[in-house]
């Protein structure tokens, strides 16, 4: 009930009701969510790590900027509010072991490292730009991506984990090598370069490639799967897959 101020930089406020509990709409450094269902709120600023446990669940009600880390743990579920247009933001890194529900059309951005953990669910629900700043690593049990464009930026980040990635649609704007399994079914775009590593296998079904390809690691297979007319990059491969329909092979010498 009385004015809450949670903003002194290293405290934590820990809501841990097992019943209903609504927060207090503020600003937050370190925020805790366990127990039961959350009523969230108009809540925009965590400035450092919200991390839920338990079976803690609870859903945005506005904008929401995270300056710190993002802990979704096992048995909890974390989602945006679904009919709008609020934008989420993680600053620091983002761990996935519950359910991380991404719905409504509004930008997601994720600055630091994303890994979804084993029995991991990352459910894209709504159409919207998704933007990677640092590295993807999908261990868990599903990676659902909608089709807003999802971009990785900046250098040396990598995509890789043990589980498949299905992006639709990907913008290569920065360095990125996927070491995993990465299939893009409609656009690869973008200005930078895109390796495909030892153990990458990426598998496209869109007319052409945009961005520059780095296909000569030893073991890395490409696959262009599109049922409709493909071009192929011209570029050196180390393994090579053609299924679908006609391909323009072009001046591919390797």
């Amino acid at each position: 009930t009385p004015t809450l101020d949670a903003t002194t930089v290293g405290n934590t406020v820990n809501y841990t009701g097992a019943g209903a509990q609504t927060l207090k709409v503020t600003a937050y450094h370190h925020m805790n969510l366990s127990g039961g269902a959350k009523t969230f709120g108009a809540i925009t600023t965590i400035a450092g790590n919200l991390t839920l446990s338990g079976t803690a669940t609870a859903t945005t009600a506005a904008a929401l900027a995270i300056g710190g880390s993002l802990d979704v743990g096992t048995g909890t579920v974390f989602a945006t509010g679904a009919t709008n247009t609020w934008t989420l933001g993680v600053g620091g890194t983002t761990a996935v072991t519950g359910t991380l529900t991404l719905a409504n059309t509004g930008t997601k951005t994720f600055t630091g490292n994303v890994t979804i953990n084993s029995g991991g669910i990352w459910d894209e629900t709504g159409i919207a730009a998704i933007n990677y700043a640092g590295s993807l690593q999908h261990d868990g049990t599903t990676f659902t991506a909608n089709t807003g464009v999802h971009t990785f930026s900046g250098a040396g980040k990598t995509i890789s984990g043990a589980s498949a990635i299905a992006i639709p649609n990907l913008t290569i704007s920065g360095t990125t090598t996927n070491n995993g399994t990465l299939t893009v079914s409609t656009a690869l775009e973008g200005a930078s370069t895109l390796t495909n590593g030892a153990t990458g296998t990426l598998s496209f079904g869109g007319a052409s490639i945009t961005p520059t390809l780095d296909a000569t690691t030893v073991g890395n297979t490409v696959n262009y799967t599109g049922a409709g007319a493909q071009t192929l990059k011209v570029t050196a491969y180390h393994h090579m897959n053609l299924s679908g329909g006609a391909k323009t092979f072009g001046a591919i010498t390797t």
